[in-house]
């Protein structure tokens, strides 16, 4: 099983690279330093039976995670954290299992219907 990091901020991926070593994971987990949208429109990985969400609260690209729906497996659980001020969007196929507020953060775990 794989993993991949995705991240736009140059000063994130070494940061998870150097985690990624210490914690002697690097078969399992990959870092991409790249936009998410781009990155889906070169990601040769498949799908993923989770996939987590965290875009920048000042611009949160919800257009962009929309498309990460597209990436996750029947049954598979997209994971969603947004400031409260910004509603958790609806995602054709998918329902909301969990919605909870932590802090500043609210989190919304969706599952994907088969």
């Amino acid at each position: 099983d794989t993993a991949v990091a995705a991240d736009s901020a140059q000063s994130a991926v070494p940061t998870i690279t150097t985690n990624i070593r210490l914690r002697k994971i690097a078969k399992r987990l990959h870092a991409v330093r790249a936009p998410i949208h781009s990155w889906l429109q070169t990601q040769q990985y498949g799908v993923f039976d989770i996939v987590f969400a965290d875009p920048p609260y000042n611009d949160p690209q919800l257009s962009s995670v929309a498309e990460l729906t597209n990436v996750v497996t029947a049954n598979g659980l997209l994971v969603l954290s947004l400031p409260p001020t910004i509603t958790s969007p609806a995602y054709d196929n998918f329902s909301v299992v969990k919605h909870k507020q932590y802090g500043d953060a609210t989190i919304t775990i969706y599952q994907k219907q088969s």
